[in-house]
């Protein structure tokens, strides 16, 4: 038989949703633009980018978020607060399950507790933690 062992190569999704509070655009698109440095095919629906005019933007939401490979949450204070933010991980969650759903946090868990619903899930992000410390240091400087 052609064996051909992949089990050390790495595994990216080919499409994705991104689920963010519109005050956070500018940080989920810098992330973004990492995520596409590393896997330039992703396909990341991004609701500023994937929509025309004159679409209804609700029913492609409907359409797009549980049919990707992944569902990025960006989550955050203002995702926390967000209806629509809130809508998309339900509907994730209900059409694909606790697994589908990849938190990318903005803010740290314990300043902005996940949903209980999305709570097994690891919201915790060294990154953040550096970048919170880092600015912390700046304060105290100043």
């Amino acid at each position: 038989l052609d064996y051909i062992d992949h089990s050390a190569e790495t595994l990216y999704p080919k499409s994705a949703f991104a689920s963010y509070a519109s005050a956070n655009r500018g940080e989920v698109l810098s992330r973004i633009q990492g995520m596409k440095k590393v896997a330039p095919e992703l396909d990341i629906f991004l609701d500023v980018f994937s929509l025309r005019s004159g679409q209804n933007w609700q029913q492609k939401l409907e359409q797009h978020v549980p049919n990707k490979d992944t569902f990025y949450l960006f989550w955050s204070e203002p995702a926390a607060r967000s209806e629509w933010v809130e809508r998309e991980w339900r509907l994730a969650l209900s059409a694909r399950g606790l697994d589908y759903i990849d938190p990318v946090p903005l803010e740290e868990p314990d300043l902005v507790p996940p949903p209980q619903e999305l709570s097994a899930l690891h919201f915790s992000d060294a990154y953040i933690a550096y970048i919170k410390y880092q600015n912390m240091k700046k304060q105290i400087r100043n």
